[in-house]
């Protein structure tokens, strides 16, 4: 009696998420494997990882943070931040953007009108990233959903790795599954 054992495709599943991404803690984890459509709590995640020997988020890649101030004042906080770009012509391209904390959701405020390499290649990296951030990827804060939220996943279908940035991000996505095939 007692709960069934985890698939061992689900296993490895966790055990790749976790080596290919040391910062994920095993809420991360769990939410990105709930994007595929499989349903496995932190518990699970953390069980099947220990199991290996692989060690949890905060020992293999660092301290959490300001956790529990952000949980506490995230409904009244907009963060700014500001950036520079150096441009291959040794320009200098300015970038701002705001981020609402309580729905985690990011905003392009502007970017100067005189860049070096293309003020158009900026903007195309950045709407990347904001596509991303606001569709894509997962927050502890929002249950693990997306700013905007995403639609409920398949469970069928090959898994597959979306590299986002030249590779800087690792997203995964389920392809949709094959049609039956009608005789």
């Amino acid at each position: 009696m007692g709960r069934p054992s985890t698939a061992e495709a689900v296993k490895k599943l966790v055990i790749q998420l976790a080596l290919e991404n040391d910062d994920w803690g095993y809420a991360k984890i769990a939410g990105e494997l709930e994007k595929l459509g499989i349903a496995l709590s932190e518990t699970a995640v953390g069980n099947i990882l220990r199991a290996e020997g692989i060690e949890p988020a905060p020992v293999r890649a660092g301290s959490i943070g300001w956790k529990t101030l952000m949980r506490h004042y995230r409904e009244q906080l907009l963060a700014t931040d500001f950036f520079t770009v150096e441009t291959i012509l040794l320009k200098t391209v300015y970038v701002f953007f705001l981020i609402e904390l309580g729905t985690r959701r990011v905003y392009l405020a502007g970017i100067t009108q005189h860049p070096i390499l293309n003020e158009a290649h900026l903007r195309r990296v950045l709407n990347e990233f904001l596509a991303y951030y606001n569709t894509r990827r997962l927050h502890q804060g929002l249950a693990q959903q997306s700013p905007i939220e995403r639609p409920k996943p398949g469970t069928k279908g090959l898994i597959q790795k979306r590299k986002v940035l030249g590779g800087i991000i690792n997203d995964y996505f389920r392809l949709p599954a094959p049609k039956p095939q009608t005789a």
